[in-house]
């Protein structure tokens, strides 16, 4: 067995459940292999109490009992085999679904633990594609792994028994299988290569379905969608010229095996009449090549199996593993840290474009943040606004520079704290495929309906009241989808204020909304706890008004507030 098959017995003995179930597996698939034989055996006396010769050694061996009993253990065994073979079934389909749990489970847990630092670093197609593809590939490796221990199994235990019931049958057999192995060996490495390469196109294909679904929305509006279908069945037809190519190599292999099914049958058969062997016999030696043979075949392809499933797995551990190392600690509780001010001194933050090339997102940043101050940051898209917001919120590891809480500088210990007593509702609001009350206790799970109308109220959500006539229990939808964006958004405020933060971060509040709304929506945020510490991002000049500060960014840098944005009395703006 090369590394690669051994890196996926290796990740099923590392995982406790899944070895249990290995271990059943093999345990029934040894018990329907013994059957199997059994059965074949026991149709030798039958065939003989049939009249059907068995040749005078077997005869003797079988003396002394009465025929139906023979045709009773025969019914009994063959009943038997059926009920552990349905079993080894059903248990290997419970098993590979165990696999496919357990490293989605794995990869999912470690992506909620992980630092976001760690997460926004990750294409999220390769992560899509590791919980949706990968993990089901791995599924169906160790359903081959299974199969291939069983066809094993069915094999040894008919070349056992036909070294003692058929020694004739037992040469025939082991060389028909070394020639195969012969002719296969090349072959093999081919079904693999082009097995590789099959699921690296189809991986990057995949990656790209994001941006052709998207790109779909405006192929109407006088965009050449011609030439978008060309560009997308180009990658489609190399990725299923390669499937071809890999079922062409798979069929060779297929073709070799049946061509060798049908010499060694016509071999046995004609030493069988050379040799003049008892009917009933040549009977158990067809019988022994028609179930070795493919079986054999079975191994070969279910190896295969295995060694296909490597590279997804080592894809899907590899991420975790980098997810993982990289863990933030969550409390059941959420602490509140007295502070007074938040210092930000020289701080930058570089983005990954691509083939290693790297840009700055915020560069030489120096900014100080006093508790109970509300803050706007504006400027131009691209400025590096939601990014400051980010790296104030702790979400963001600055890349360069350092940031201090009352002078002290900041470890895992108060990040984590900090992260516990803020929230943050980005411009684009996302919502689980639940109700609307399930969705607002993400934070507060123990919130009563009261608090959570209270919150809604406090966001100019009212319309779930007014105008969703099942209210709290309103489904959204597949992210939210089943509700405008102003209405996610407003949803996304109420949620976050219902975990009581000390430190808000709205990007983009009133991005989504009509004017009457935006107003409606300004009067409930300046109604909120003056207590409370916000950062407002936003170039709109209303929502401006409703801050102590504005602070704006260009090019990733801080540009001094003019005096026309600053403010005019010692008395915070939102008080005025």
């Amino acid at each position: 067995m090369n590394f690669l098959a051994r890196t996926f017995v290796d990740f099923i003995r590392r995982t406790p459940q899944l070895r249990r179930g290995a271990v059943v597996c093999l345990a029934l698939a040894l018990i329907a292999s013994a059957a199997e034989v059994a059965v074949a055996v026991c149709m030798l006396p039958v065939l003989s109490s049939l009249g059907i010769d068995a040749g005078a050694e077997f005869e003797s061996w079988v003396s002394g009992v009465q025929p139906v009993t023979w045709l009773i253990l025969f019914a009994l065994v063959a009943s038997l085999r059926a009920f552990v073979s349905w079993q080894s079934a059903v248990q290997q389909v419970r098993s590979s679904q165990d696999v496919v749990v357990a490293l989605q489970s794995r990869l999912f847990r470690a992506m909620a633990n992980a630092h976001w630092d760690a997460v926004r670093h990750l294409s999220p197609p390769v992560i899509t594609s590791a919980l949706q593809n990968q993990t089901y590939e791995v599924g169906y490796g160790f359903s081959s792994m299974v199969s291939t221990m069983a066809a094993a199994l069915l094999v040894a235990a008919y070349l056992v028994s036909a070294a003692f019931v058929f020694p004739l049958v037992l040469p025939l057999l082991l060389l028909t299988l070394i020639v195969m192995w012969w002719i296969n060996r090349g072959n093999s490495a081919q079904v693999s290569m082009q097995s590789e390469n099959y699921v690296d196109a189809q991986t990057e294909l995949h990656e790209r379905y994001e941006d052709w679904v998207a790109i779909s929305r405006i192929a109407s509006l006088g965009v050449d969608s011609g030439k978008l279908a060309r560009q997308f069945e180009s990658g489609a037809r190399d990725a299923a010229s390669l499937a071809v190519g890999y079922s062409r190599a798979s069929a060779s292999t297929q073709a070799t095996y049946d061509l060798a099914l049908v010499v060694g049958l016509f071999l046995g058969v004609v030493i069988a009449w050379y040799l003049d062997t008892p009917p009933a016999l040549l009977v158990f030696g067809l019988l022994a090549f028609v179930r070795v043979l493919p079986r054999a075949r079975s191994i070969q392809t279910g190896y295969q199996g295995i060694v296909n499933a490597v590279p997804p797995l080592r894809a899907v551990e590899s991420l975790a593993e980098t997810l993982e190392a990289d863990p933030v600690v969550h409390t059941a509780h959420r602490p509140k840290r007295t502070w007074q001010q938040i210092t930000l001194e020289g701080i930058g933050v570089e983005e990954l474009l691509g083939d290693k090339r790297r840009r700055w997102t915020l560069r030489d940043v120096n900014l100080q943040f006093c508790r109970g101050e509300w803050l706007a940051f504006a400027g131009p898209t691209g400025a590096g606004k939601s990014t400051l917001a980010e790296v104030l919120l702790m979400l963001v590891r600055p890349d360069a520079g350092s940031i201090s809480i009352d002078d002290r500088p900041v470890d895992v210990s108060i990040s984590n704290a900090w992260r516990c007593q803020s929230a943050y509702v980005p411009q684009d609001v996302v919502l689980f495929d639940a109700s609307i009350r399930d969705n607002l206790k993400l934070f507060a799970a123990d919130a009563s309906d009261a608090e959570l109308r209270d919150a809604l109220l406090k966001a100019a959500a009212d319309f779930v009241f007014e105008r969703l006539p099942e209210g709290l229990d309103t489904r959204a939808g597949p992210g939210g989808r089943w509700l405008s964006g102003g209405e996610r958004q407003r949803i996304g405020i109420a949620r976050a204020l219902l975990s009581k933060p000390g430190f808000l971060v709205l990007d983009e509040p009133t991005a989504a909304l009509d004017g009457d709304t935006q107003a409606r929506l300004m009067q409930a945020l300046g109604r909120l706890d003056h207590d409370m510490s916000v950062i407002i991002v936003s170039h709109r000049p209303e929502l401006l008004e409703l801050v102590d500060r504005v602070v704006q960014i260009q090019d990733g840098r801080i540009v001094v507030p003019t005096a026309d944005v600053s403010p005019k009395t010692d008395e915070p703006r939102r008080h005025r």
